[in-house]
């Protein structure tokens, strides 16, 4: 004799209610021996499930238990990819994105919000991060940013067992005013201005 698992599973848990709706999975698991315990593999991550088992042998197989208590899988990293869906300059020193987030199957955890990194292009040490612990926000304003600069953007879905994958854009900023100007006091000097934007021309 050997006995047939029957799941029954919701697709998120974030619910924690009784879950009598989770629909059965018509996939049986049949156990290769009559022993009474059992250890069912392949579920999502932070799901709620529920079992029944039906004894079966050489005749078939016999009525199903009462279903199980529910119970839930272990969290695991966010899978999902956030998709960012606009990505433009504001200001010489401002940028806005906008993005959506990932399917919430995906999250395998509780959905804490969004990590956002960036860094200029030419100086990806200079990496600075902020953590928006809201998941309804769906866009974010960087300030305090170089003029003229092209800035690698990077958002991610965050749970508590940690972020998920990333998501890179690349934005540059609007031209700025020039720095440093020189004054010629003589026919040939060296000009040593600092454009922030396209040179259209040099007044002397």
């Amino acid at each position: 004799m050997a006995y047939v698992i029957c799941t029954a599973y919701l697709t998120s848990a974030l619910i924690f209610s009784v879950g009598e709706d989770g629909d059965w999975d018509e996939t049986d698991i049949r156990t290769p021996n009559n022993e009474t315990t059992y250890q069912v593999g392949g579920l999502q991550p932070y799901t709620v499930y529920s079992f029944r088992v039906m004894a079966m042998n050489a005749m078939g197989l016999s009525e199903p238990s009462k279903p199980s208590y529910y119970m839930v899988t272990l969290r695991e990293v966010p899978a999902g990819h956030v998709i960012v869906t606009n990505a433009k300059n504001v200001s010489s020193s401002s940028v806005y994105f906008s993005w959506l987030a990932p399917p919430p199957d995906t999250i395998f955890g509780e959905f804490l919000g969004y990590r956002i990194s960036y860094k200029p292009r030419t100086n990806p040490e200079d990496n600075k991060e902020i953590y928006l612990r809201d998941p309804t926000v769906t866009n974010h304003i960087l300030t305090q940013l170089e003029p003229w600069t092209q800035y690698y953007v990077t958002v991610q879905v965050f749970n508590p067992e940690g972020l998920g994958p990333n998501t890179t854009v690349l934005i540059m900023t609007d031209e700025g005013d020039n720095m440093n100007s020189t004054t010629l006091n003589r026919p040939c000097a060296m000009i040593r201005n600092i454009p922030r934007g396209k040179i259209v021309r040099y007044e002397i």
